[in-house]
């Protein structure tokens, strides 16, 4: 019984959207594809990306790796900061801005105050 492709071998095969996709993300790494985007790339695909690596899955989006340092250097000359506040410094929407401060929250590099505002963790 075979086991089946094998997530590298899947992402070789991918289709001209995802390909395109992860173009893109790579350009503009916090602009998450719509619903209507995924359809598109197909879900198959999508996930095959993940699995090697061209793009990580925060929350219910996809976005290009490196996100994390990405955030971190657009973020630190914010005071005490908003979702909004951080969607506009990452160039991005509230759709995308939450699930990636709720990232930089549980990995502790943010901090989110009683008022729902963040700020950059010392050290």
């Amino acid at each position: 019984m075979s086991a089946g492709p094998t997530a590298q071998q899947v992402a070789r095969a991918l289709d001209l959207p995802s390909e395109e996709l992860a173009r893109q993300l790579s350009v503009s790494p916090f602009s998450a594809p719509t619903a209507e985007r995924h359809r598109e790339s197909g879900r198959r695909e999508t996930a095959a990306t993940v699995r090697v690596g061209r793009l990580v899955r925060v929350g219910d989006v996809v976005l290009a790796p490196g996100l994390v340092e990405g955030a971190v250097e657009a973020l630190p000359g914010l005071e005490a900061f908003t979702v909004g506040d951080a969607a506009r410094a990452l160039r991005t929407s509230r759709r995308v801005a939450v699930p990636v401060l709720e990232n930089l929250d549980a990995l502790r590099i943010t901090v989110r105050d009683e008022q729902g505002r963040r700020t950059m963790r010392e050290g």
